[in-house]
């Protein structure tokens, strides 16, 4: 075996060795991470934590669990509050109704999603404006000033099963729920909100992760839900599931693009259609034009050749070339902003009024220039010139 094989090998066990140090192994659960907020499943995105709690505190005699696409089961129910947790929350007009009937009758309905699709009476003056919250992390407080971190972001699953909770509030009688907003995030943004249109009790919380199965794992969870739960005064509580996505989000199940993929004409269009934009993407991604050379951006060179020019009159010890040209920049900046020519008789007596600065200034600076036709300048007279006229310009009027 050659060098150089023996040098690679060794690169690669050392790698190799470097790679076993800095990271492991570790066998990580197969977990379903999308939230689908079913009562009966323990996959993190679902509820059933919540079920359990519900049960637990309502006790199990009053507590129902219905997965149905209709809500026309809640007729004859008093004294009860309605459970829905979804992504989103909308509703058809029969679903509305059957709503509307059962809050009217004395009921209590709190509604879970990140959005709402609801339609309050038009002389309302209450509106939907609650917000969800969508980052990593932010702080929770409630309206009695009641404050909790909420993490948005869960990958600890060492546990395999969820805690049960013992310990739960004792509803009461009080009055927490005539406040119109009754928790936020970021101080300001509501995310429960109470609607007491026409007496009813609708209760709307746009955060739905804090009743997931993976929010158990926080130590916010249970307080959670004790602070949200205690608000209603039911005696029953049913958690209701719809079934059909379609039904409780507002949406007809015939959709168009069922219809048309049910017809097959319809369908081998619509799918050579599909077909003729992939290739009109793959053969016109092709450029159809040379590529334009990148220019090279415009430099300013004066400050470059003054730099060089002033360098080369100071290693050849020439100060007093400098100086001429100290007094051109001088007399230009006056002509151009006061209109005074040098050759002028009173230049001096004009531009002491003009610029109020003092006369005598003046007079150095053009004595000092003037003289540089006659003797050599030293770096002291050149660096005291330089000062001169920049306390000229910066004290000038």
């Amino acid at each position: 075996m050659n060098r150089s094989a023996t040098l690679l090998l060794s690169v690669l066990a050392l790698l190799t060795i470097l790679f076993f140090l800095v990271f492991k192994l570790v066998k990580v659960p197969d977990v379903n991470w999308s939230e689908t907020y079913k009562p009966d499943k323990k996959d993190v995105g679902d509820s059933w934590l919540l079920a359990q709690c519900l049960k637990e505190n309502f006790g199990s005699s009053n507590y129902k669990l219905i997965q149905s696409d209709s809500l026309d089961y809640l007729t004859d129910n008093t004294n009860t509050l309605l459970v829905i947790i979804a992504d989103r929350i909308g509703f058809n007009e029969n679903l509305k109704t059957e709503l509307d009937s059962f809050i009217s009758a004395g009921n209590e309905a709190l509604l879970i999603a990140n959005s709402f699709d609801y339609d309050f009476e038009e002389d309302s003056e209450f509106k939907i404006n609650t917000y969800s919250a969508n980052d990593t992390m932010c702080s929770i407080s409630w309206c009695d000033s009641t404050q909790y971190d909420y993490q948005h972001y869960w990958r600890n699953l060492e546990k395999t099963t969820f805690n049960k909770f013992y310990y739960f509030w004792t509803r009461e009688n009080d009055n927490s729920a005539q406040s119109r907003h009754l928790a936020y995030i970021k101080d300001s943004l509501p995310i429960f909100t109470y609607y007491p249109i026409n007496n009813e009790r609708l209760y709307l919380h746009s955060v739905p992760k804090l009743f997931t199965n993976i929010a158990g794992f926080q130590e916010y969870y249970l307080d959670n839900f004790n602070k949200t739960f205690s608000i209603f005064k039911s005696k029953n509580v049913i958690l209701h599931k719809f079934i059909n996505k379609n039904i409780y989000s507002g949406k007809n199940e015939a959709s168009l693009l069922k219809y048309i993929m049910s017809q097959p004409a319809l369908k081998a269009a619509y799918l050579l259609l599909i077909l003729l934009c992939l290739l009109y993407v793959a053969f016109s991604a092709k450029r159809k034009q040379k590529a334009i050379p990148v220019l090279e951006e415009n430099k300013n060179t004066s400050l470059d050749y003054v730099y060089t020019m002033s360098e080369l009159f100071e290693a050849q010890g020439q100060n007093e070339k400098l100086v001429p040209h100290m007094g051109k920049i001088f007399y230009h900046n006056i002509k151009k902003k006061y209109f005074l020519e040098p050759n002028h008789p009173e230049f001096v007596e004009l531009l002491t009024k003009k610029s109020k600065v003092p006369q005598k200034a003046i007079d150095s600076i053009i004595t000092k220039i003037r003289s540089a036709k006659n003797y050599a300048f030293t770096d002291d007279q050149l660096i005291k010139l330089y000062n001169e006229i920049h306390t000229f310009h910066k004290n000038c009027k």
